[in-house]
């Protein structure tokens, strides 16, 4: 069993390294990075003070447009937001011990995709391959066989949901695949509200692709 001071060797070149990730994936991890490591994370923290220091680094990001943090990294088709949302995991798992991810597919090809890339390390494009840094594979709830599974949220979870599917309360980041503008007001309204209710920090990471 891994260590904290296992994970002092996960810095971002590091991740990006085994990862083979190219340059827009890593200069995106090294901006979470950045941000993570400047703004207050606790869980009453000031909104406004964290948007003061987001747009004092990047003055791309006037808003969070909600209220939590909210941060959507832009990357051109075919770069790869599925294996950046596995650098982010690796990273926030390891660097600020973040153990639960609710994950948002925005159809069931892209759903049934990421069950395997994040899930199966036995499929050539699973995105953890090498890292080394969980225990055990992370452990996919998805909304279609959540019922027959139990929750034991102090091992590494990966909440996979159906956009027009939002089922579950989880203590998690949030990672998503699809353009804040897609999202509608119902579906973040009940995330929100899911995540404080588990009483946690919120932060949302939307990984967009660039058309």
């Amino acid at each position: 069993m891994m260590s904290k001071a296992d994970f002092f060797k996960y810095t971002t070149e590091y991740i990006s390294g085994v990862m083979s990730l190219r340059k827009p994936q890593a200069e995106s991890l090294k901006i979470l990075d950045k941000i993570m490591g400047s703004v207050n994370l606790a869980k009453n923290a000031d909104l406004n003070s964290n948007l003061s220091i987001v747009n004092s680094l990047y003055p791309i990001c006037s808003s969070f447009e909600r209220e939590f943090m909210s941060l959507t990294f832009a990357l051109a088709t075919g770069v790869g937001k599925t294996r950046l949302m596995g650098a982010f995991i690796a990273y926030l798992y390891t660097q600020h011990n973040i153990r639960n991810f609710f994950v948002v597919a925005p159809g069931t090809t892209v759903y049934e995709k990421l069950k395997q890339d994040l899930g199966n390390p036995a499929n050539p494009k699973y995105v953890f391959k090498g890292l080394g840094c969980f225990t055990s594979t992370p452990y996919i709830i998805a909304d279609d066989d959540y019922r027959d599974k139990s929750i034991n949220l102090a091992l590494t979870f990966l909440f996979l949901i159906l956009i027009n599917l939002i089922k579950k309360k989880a203590k998690c980041a949030i990672l998503t695949n699809i353009s804040v503008n897609h999202f509608t007001k119902n579906l973040l309204r009940l995330m929100t509200l899911f995540l404080l209710w588990m009483n946690r920090t919120i932060t949302a990471l939307n990984v967009d692709g660039v058309h």
